[in-house]
C-alpha cells in the first residue's frame, strides 16, 4: 500500500491524502485559482478517458485560454496582470508600432518550426503565432532545433490568423504573405512595420484564403529551375531582407564616397 502525504511550510502539519488529483500551485495545495482548478480537470477527463499522452500533457500546459473575470482570485494585482496570470500559459504576443511577427500556417514537422523560431529570435520578430494544426512547439525536435529560442521568444499557440488581426488591431498591421509565384518581388517592395510575415506549410504553402486576404503578397527572385524554397529557408530569406533594411551594414573606411564639405550638406 502507498500512503500520500502533502506538507507546506506554509502549513506546518502533514496532511494524508486519499487517492486522487490535486492541483498545487504557488501558493498551497487545491487553491481554487482559475489555472489549477482547470488543468486538474482537464487532467482527470485525459485520465478518464484513457488519453494519457506527451501530446494531452502539453495541450493542458500550453492552454492560453482567458477565464472569466468573476472567477479571478483577489490576490492585490492589478487585474489585467492577473487576467493574463490565470492562464496554465501565460505567453501573449507584444504589441509593438515598429514590430515584425510572425504567422505560420499550418507547419507540420516540429525540426523545421524549431528552426524557424530560432530564425526568428536571430531576426529580432517580436513573436510568433502558430495556426491550429502546427507542430506542437514543445516537441522535442522543435526545441532541440530552436536552440532555446523556444524558450526565450513569445509564442502563441492555436491561433487562428483572425486572433492575430484582432490582438494587433490597435497598431494596424499589414500582413505579407509569402508565395512561390506571381507576388511582388521581395527586393523592389516597400515592408513598412508593424507587419506580420506570413509563412505556410511545406509543399501546400499557406491557405488561399490567407494568402487572398493578405495586404501583400510576397515572392522571392529565384535563379535557374527552382520553384520555391523550403518554408523555413523562405521566411529566413525575408526576415533578414527586413532586418537589412532597419539596420543598414556599415561601410568600410576609404570603400564609400567622400563625404561633403560642411558648407555643401
Amino acid at each position: 500500500a502507498y500512503l500520500m502525504a502533502y506538507l507546506s511550510n506554509r502549513e506546518g502539519d502533514i496532511r494524508t491524502l486519499t487517492p486522487g488529483v490535486y492541483g498545487m500551485s504557488n501558493h498551497l495545495l487545491e487553491t481554487p485559482w482559475p489555472k489549477v482548478v482547470q488543468s486538474r480537470q482537464r487532467l482527470e477527463d485525459c485520465l478518464r478517458e484513457n488519453r494519457m499522452g506527451d501530446d494531452s500533457l502539453l495541450d493542458i500546459l500550453s492552454d492560453s485560454g482567458a477565464p472569466d473575470d468573476e472567477s479571478l482570485p483577489d490576490t492585490g494585482l492589478d487585474e489585467a496582470i492577473e487576467r493574463m496570470l490565470a492562464r496554465p500559459s501565460v505567453a501573449e504576443l507584444p504589441v509593438d508600432k515598429h514590430g515584425v511577427y510572425l504567422f505560420v500556417d499550418r507547419l507540420q514537422d516540429p525540426g523545421n518550426l524549431g528552426a524557424l523560431i530560432r530564425v526568428g529570435e536571430a531576426t529580432g520578430v517580436q513573436g510568433v503565432a502558430l495556426s491550429p494544426g502546427c507542430a506542437h512547439p514543445n516537441h522535442p525536435r522543435a526545441l532541440r532545433a530552436s536552440a532555446g529560442s523556444l524558450l526565450r521568444l513569445a509564442v502563441a499557440r492555436e491561433c487562428p490568423a483572425d486572433a492575430l488581426r484582432r490582438h494587433l488591431a490597435p497598431v494596424a498591421a499589414t500582413w505579407a504573405a509569402l508565395v512561390p509565384r506571381d507576388g511582388l518581388p521581395l527586393f523592389d517592395t516597400e515592408l513598412s512595420r508593424p507587419l506580420v510575415v506570413a509563412v505556410g506549410a511545406e509543399g501546400s504553402g499557406l491557405s488561399a484564403d490567407l494568402a487572398a486576404r493578405a495586404e501583400q503578397r510576397l515572392t522571392i527572385p529565384l535563379a535557374g529551375r527552382v520553384e520555391s524554397l523550403n518554408s523555413t529557408v523562405a521566411a529566413a530569406v525575408v526576415l533578414y531582407e527586413i532586418r537589412r533594411r532597419a539596420t543598414p551594414l556599415p561601410v568600410p573606411p576609404g570603400s564609400g564616397p567622400e563625404p561633403l564639405p560642411e558648407d555643401r550638406r
